[in-house]
């Protein structure tokens, strides 16, 4: 199920500026431009650039974790 939430949109579009960019030469405009949504929105759900960051950093360590519980399941490799 795909997350269409204000701020996942904002989260899903610095993760894709900071993989390409790098941290340091995303703005908040970038972000906010590829999420379809004003600078302030950004700033009103997340306060500033480190925010986003640590959200970001903590949503694909999630994704990471689960991938490799996913990939040591015995289910999985029952099917695989």
């Amino acid at each position: 199920m795909s997350d269409s939430t204000a701020q996942a949109k904002i989260r899903n579009a610095a993760i894709a500026h900071f993989a390409r960019d790098g941290f340091q030469k995303t703005n908040l405009r970038a972000i906010a431009a590829t999420a379809g949504m004003s600078a302030g929105l950004v700033i009103h759900h997340f306060g500033s650039k480190d925010q986003p960051r640590s959200v970001c950093d903590d949503h694909v360590l999630r994704i990471l974790v689960q991938r490799a519980d996913d990939a040591r399941s015995p289910t999985r490799r029952l099917t695989a």
